[in-house]
């Protein structure tokens, strides 16, 4: 993208991030992208976080908050409409594949394979949709989901927060192999919170 066109876009994004609705979007799309939307919620609260940097915590866990509720939406679909409303979804991401995959991970890895999802370019909603179909405690897919999407978005508002709008340009040409990159950095780091959740759970 040409910078001019870069700048604009960028302006028209901070612009309605500005807006009085913007949070409540925020919300609306991180919560459905958990169940069908093929976007993600960056497209807002990246524009919001440079909008107001001393907000990214909030904005983060705000995020990360209505995309587990989504997610919970998501498990419901799986766990009790996965013939009907299920499996038309999986078909409507044309995700076959990954579903059939990510429920083999599900059944060997449990709770680390939502964890997986929740930090990686693995669409978080064939995740969501699958533990529910594999029956995996509820109370379980909750904390992988919490710590993992917390994760997710707040690695992506420390660096925009600190950086601006340089993180947004590089960002922008190199995105998926940031996500990939942030994945494994977060598996990492989140792997031992995990464990540490589910064993004071259990």
């Amino acid at each position: 993208m040409p910078e001019p066109e870069k700048q604009t876009w960028t302006r028209r994004l901070i612009a309605r991030a500005n807006s009085r609705s913007a949070l409540v979007w925020l919300g609306v799309i991180s919560c459905i992208e958990s169940i069908f939307l093929p976007m993600t919620a960056d497209v807002l609260l990246i524009p919001m976080i440079l909008a107001n940097r001393s907000r990214w915590v909030f904005l983060c866990l705000y995020t990360a908050a209505t995309s587990v509720l989504g997610g919970l939406f998501g498990w419901l679909i799986g766990y009790f409409l996965m013939e009907t409303v299920g499996f038309w979804l999986i078909d409507l991401y044309s995700a076959q594949d990954v579903f059939r995959q990510f429920t083999g991970l599900v059944d060997r890895w449990g709770a680390l394979a939502v964890f997986i999802a929740g930090v990686s370019p693995i669409p978080y909603k064939v995740a969501t949709v699958t533990a529910g179909a594999a029956q995996m405690n509820l109370v379980v897919f909750l904390l992988a989901s919490v710590v993992s999407r917390a994760l997710r978005f707040l690695v992506v508002g420390v660096v925009f927060a600190l950086f601006g709008h340089r993180a947004l340009d590089f960002y922008m040409a190199h995105r998926r192999r940031i996500h990939i990159a942030g994945a494994l950095a977060l598996l990492v780091a989140g792997a031992a919170a995990l464990a540490a959740l589910l064993l004071g759970a259990f």
